[in-house]
């Protein structure tokens, strides 16, 4: 379970410190941006889902993924 939980980890730092892909991101929350509420609370509710998969977790996995 570490050993999934670290991939991920792992994955969406890659991810998240790569340029190409923060231009990504960028774009999609100028995009949920110009739609609206709904955009709004898609975004949130993938942020958060996001930053409790990464964030919380991964900061306590980060030194056993080493």
């Amino acid at each position: 379970m570490i050993l999934i939980s670290c991939f991920i980890h792992h994955t969406f730092y890659i991810i998240l410190h790569t340029s190409y892909f923060r231009l990504l991101i960028i774009q999609t929350v100028l995009f949920f941006k110009k739609v609206g509420y709904a955009g709004k609370f898609f975004y949130g509710l993938t942020y958060t889902s996001m930053v409790a998969f990464v964030g919380r977790r991964g900061a306590r996995n980060w030194s056993t993924c080493r």
